[in-house]
């Protein structure tokens, strides 16, 4: 009787022992009937990348990213962990990571760089937005679609756009403080409305030669024929002589360009989109050199500038009783600014 209790007793250890190994074996984070998850990460233990030379921790692609799946693609949906340096997985769970879904890092002050990998082809509305400290975002080259408002008020201090990129959108990168110069690869055909606007230190939009949608003139925006000037950026400087050959002047080509003090128009140039000169706190010359002068539909081109001040000075031929007599007032043109001919 002895023996046979000490059988028994042996015997239900083993199918306890048996029933644990089973029971988590089970259990797949991320698995293809899930909508979601955590991706727990490899077997590998975490710690600092060594070729990061930045402050922080690095996490390396294995742990605290949420997701969701659908048509056997990865959308990263969230951070959960700790690191301030991200490595972000091309794959979880044999899936590919293939987007950044909106807000994903939103906020997240603490995060200084970011690395996607060559399988990201989205990075959507806000998912960067607000991480004020990131410095450095490299990214993977399939990267198609930066949805609006990506980055908006990050820390980034340069962005270069691999050719891949074909569409930005509007507001993606406004509000960086930081930020200096923006290089656009061949691919870009597609920007929204006001993509660099508020970046005070923004001196050069460079562009590759072979884009085909758009160039750049001494660093300021153009369509590639060069006759529409897109983005004049805030950090260029405080002078600007319009090139000849230019046309047009886009929707909120100058628009928060506080530093702006004096722009002289081409001759050639037909019409002035809205906000174009919006919110150009200190502009207080606007000088007209084409005897006849641009179309100006909007109210609100010229508001909230310095011309309507003590200072206020526009210069055009025949004055304000001239050909340009209907551009005075109606905010499109202060009647306040000083009027003269030209030259």
């Amino acid at each position: 009787m002895k023996k046979n209790g000490t059988f028994v007793v042996m015997l239900s250890l083993l199918l306890a022992l048996g029933m644990t190994v089973v029971s988590c074996g089970d259990k797949k984070s991320g698995d293809s009937t899930s909508p979601g998850g955590t991706y727990p990460g490899s077997t590998n233990p975490g710690g600092t990348n060594p070729g990061s030379t930045g402050p922080g921790s690095t996490d390396p692609g294995n742990s605290g990213y949420t997701y969701t799946v659908s048509g056997g693609n990865i959308t990263i949906t969230g951070y959960t962990g700790a690191s301030t340096n991200l490595i972000v997985p091309s794959t979880i769970d044999g899936k590919p990571v293939t987007a950044i879904r909106y807000s994903a890092f939103s906020g997240r002050t603490n995060l200084i760089s970011v690395s996607l990998p060559n399988s990201v082809t989205t990075i959507g509305n806000y998912a960067f937005s607000s991480c004020t400290n990131l410095t450095s975002v490299t990214l993977g080259t399939s990267v198609t679609t930066i949805e609006h408002h990506a980055f908006m008020g990050s820390g980034l201090a340069s962005v270069t756009l691999p050719n891949s990129v074909t569409s930005i959108g509007t507001n993606a990168f406004t509000s960086c403080p930081i930020l200096t110069s923006v290089t656009l690869g061949s691919g870009v055909t597609t920007l929204g409305d006001n993509v660099f606007v508020v970046c005070p230190q923004l001196s050069a939009i460079h562009v590759s030669a072979n884009n085909a949608t758009y160039s750049d003139s001494g660093g300021v925006l153009f369509n590639k024929a060069g006759t529409t000037l897109i983005t004049y950026p805030a950090g260029k400087g405080a002078t600007y002589t319009i090139p000849s050959g230019t046309t047009t002047i886009g929707k909120s080509a100058f628009q928060n360009v506080s530093g702006l003090t004096s722009v002289t128009l081409a001759a050639g140039i037909t019409s002035i989109g809205e906000d174009a000169f919006y919110a150009c706190s200190n502009l207080s010359s606007v000088i007209f050199t084409g005897a006849t002068p641009p179309s100006v539909p909007y109210a609100n081109t010229f508001a909230n500038t310095a011309l309507a001040g003590t200072s206020g000075s526009v210069k055009a031929p025949g004055g304000a009783t001239g050909a340009y007599a209907s551009l005075v007032g109606s905010r499109r043109l202060p009647s306040a600014a000083k009027w003269s001919g030209y030259p």
